[in-house]
């Protein structure tokens, strides 16, 4: 390996011939690249079809929730269980107050359908009346109704 220096500074000096080095100090071979590259891709991609993924749920449970408030149908529906779950997290606990109840809508057999609701939960028992709005065409799409 030879070395070039200027003679009237011999603290200048740089390699004679230097082979190409790659500007970007964290990719140190061809290998890498390859390697990075589709890596980097597959997770975009997983990313993409998670957001996707959580886009078309949010939109569904949207339109229901538009359905349900123009076209819903109320009608009176019992508790027939209450439960908490308690869904432990790194920080702190989070308690989900949940009610399963029963209703019959016209010209439909009954329904049951459980929700999370913590309004409801403190104010009522099992055998309590409330009322629940659903869809006349969808009786699965319901909603417990604050009172």
């Amino acid at each position: 390996m030879s070395i070039r220096y200027m003679q009237s500074n011999p603290s200048v000096a740089r390699l004679a011939k230097t082979s190409f080095q790659n500007p970007i100090r964290f990719i140190k071979s061809r290998n890498e690249v390859l390697f990075g590259l589709p890596t980097f891709l597959g997770f975009s991609i997983i990313c993409f079809i998670n957001a996707l993924g959580w886009l078309h749920s949010s939109l569904v449970s949207g339109y229901r929730l538009l359905r349900l408030g123009f076209h819903g149908r109320c009608t009176q529906a019992q508790i027939i269980d209450r439960w908490v779950n308690v869904v432990d997290g790194t920080e702190e606990s989070v308690w989900q107050y949940c009610l399963a109840y029963r209703f019959q809508p016209s010209m439909a057999p009954p329904q049951l359908a459980a929700e999370i609701n913590s309004h409801i939960y403190h104010k009522v028992e099992i055998g309590s009346e409330v009322m629940v709005k659903f869809l006349p065409q969808h009786p699965k799409v319901c909603r417990l109704l604050n009172q």
